[in-house]
């Protein structure tokens, strides 16, 4: 549990988030990960076979490879949108939960008659 928190995406965290995120690590049994996975294989073509509006986020303190990750699945389908969450990280929906949040509704609220 130390080496989870000690990880770099975790570094970002501050106040509150710094003490969720530990009480979410202290609680969490990892037993999942002893569980054989695969990272999922998906094409642009099936991205792009998406009909409905999509939302790849990611925060800006994020690494630039799970930026680029969020950008290129909003780039590859046809209906997607991409932003990034200012002043957060990996965990950008508790490292500004404000913000989140906030971009989450303003694309919700593009698609009211969806």
């Amino acid at each position: 549990r130390a080496e989870w928190l000690a990880h770099p995406l975790m570094q970002g965290l501050q106040g509150g988030s710094r003490h969720l995120v530990e009480d979410i690590v202290a609680d969490y049994s990892g037993v999942d990960l002893l569980a054989f996975s695969s990272l999922p294989a998906i094409s642009s073509d099936q991205l792009g076979s998406l009909e409905m509006p999509l939302l790849a986020l990611a925060g800006a303190k994020d690494t630039a490879w799970r930026v680029s990750v969020a950008r290129f699945i909003a780039n590859a389908a046809p209906a997607g949108s991409f932003g990034t969450i200012a002043d957060a990280g990996h965990l950008a929906n508790i490292d500004n939960s404000e913000r989140f949040n906030a971009q989450v509704i303003q694309f919700l609220k593009l698609f009211d008659d969806y």
